[in-house]
């Protein structure tokens, strides 16, 4: 969230980077690939607001391509 809040302070506008991690849950038997969006949303005359978004995948395509492509398009079915 640092580098999206420093990119969109540097911008005046919104940003948004995609990452990915592995985490296991403590109930979880092993690690699971979580795709990270870091963004942070800017309208004008309201303060910037952070808008971190998780997603637990075992698809193999990039972070940006699975939240944007294959996660978003959910909202379209």
């Amino acid at each position: 969230m640092g580098t999206a809040r420093r990119l969109s302070r540097e911008s005046g506008e919104t940003e948004h980077l995609y990452k990915e991690c592995r985490y296991a849950a403590g109930t979880w038997d092993y690690p699971r690939r979580v795709v990270i969006k870091a963004e942070v949303v800017r309208h004008p005359g309201r303060k910037p607001k952070n808008n971190p978004r998780f997603v637990v995948t075992n698809l193999k395509q990039s972070p940006q391509y699975l939240y944007e492509v294959i996660y978003c398009a959910r909202a379209n079915d």
